[in-house]
């Protein structure tokens, strides 16, 4: 089949319209909007590099359209038009499926479609980091979201603005692209049933921990986000004490007491760290950065030392 076209032998009253497996290059369409109950159209697996934008009228809950050779430019232009409140299936698409097509980034106004519950766009050419590199607000019924085996370097700011939009959110499916640091703040999406991470070529988070269960992901990746926040601030006070020594350090007479002192401590840190039982890694840390300052300081102390004598 390498057309369709209307004739008179379709149904008004046909509810499911499947058209998968042909050759078609385009759907033109017309016809399609004559059948007020169709709610269900697979065109996958066929040759479209263009879609009737009439098809946007329509009330069609299911769409299909894998395996063909649409763009992101046909789908915005396409699909879906300027005024997007016109648009009937902006309101009724459910399920929307166009993996396995040309998609270099996500056209924006799939974000408006309020109702949609599964986006499947998997086995594509998307970035997030091109048209603009945003997710956008919406998607507030989406479900199920599958951006697997495409070329996705970094989420963007996806973490942040599904955390408060896409609280219907059960599966995420982003294994198999190109994501160089997962974000810790995919924590905080605890409502999520499933996740996958898996064949990235980050190096931040083992394997083996990306195998378990999605809710033991999720908390490593919260812990992540507490560990890195209290080294963060912990650096801050590091860098206050360090500062607060450098200047007493060009008023202050040194001793030889305080170098002593100095050595002892560097040689407690030290055993500490080779013993290594049962310390977390924060502990490790945080017993590393002492140890760095009580080296630095000691240091400046026998400089002075020897400058004064």
């Amino acid at each position: 089949l390498q057309e369709i076209t209307e004739n008179g032998q379709i149904s008004r009253t046909i509810s499911k319209l499947e058209m998968r497996n042909n050759i078609l290059k385009d759907i033109d369409g017309e016809w399609i909007l004559k059948l007020p109950n169709l709610s269900s159209l697979d065109a996958g697996k066929n040759k479209l590099a263009s879609i009737f934008q009439g098809l946007g009228r329509s009330h069609l809950r299911t769409l299909i359209l894998d395996q063909n050779h649409l763009t992101s430019e046909i789908i915005s232009s396409s699909l879906f038009c300027s005024h997007m409140d016109e648009y009937n299936l902006v309101r009724s698409l459910s399920y929307l499926d166009l993996s396995s097509n040309r998609l270099e980034w996500i056209p924006v106004e799939i974000f408006s479609l309020s109702s949609l519950r599964t986006l499947l766009l998997r086995f594509n050419r998307i970035d997030l980091s091109k048209s603009g590199g945003k997710w956008h607000k919406g998607l507030q019924s989406l479900e199920t979201l599958d951006l697997s085996n495409n070329c996705i370097r970094t989420l963007e700011n996806f973490p942040q603005v599904a955390r408060h939009d896409c609280l219907a959110l059960k599966t995420l499916l982003l294994q198999n692209n190109e994501i160089s640091i997962i974000p810790p703040e995919l924590g905080f999406l605890q409502w999520l049933h499933h996740i996958d991470l898996r064949g990235n070529p980050q190096k931040s988070v083992r394997t083996s921990v990306l195998e378990k269960p999605c809710a033991e992901v999720l908390q490593y990746l919260r812990n992540r986000v507490s560990l890195k926040c209290g080294n963060a601030k912990e650096d801050r006070e590091k860098e206050k004490v360090v500062c607060e020594i450098s200047q007493n350090d060009t008023t202050r007479v040194p001793s030889n007491g305080v170098a002593n002192d100095l050595r002892k401590k560097i040689d407690e840190i030290s055993s500490e760290l080779q013993a290594n039982f049962g310390l977390s890694q924060a502990k490790k840390y945080a017993l590393k950065k002492d140890l760095a300052m009580a080296k630095s300081r000691l240091i400046r102390e026998e400089r002075l030392q020897n400058q004064r004598g």
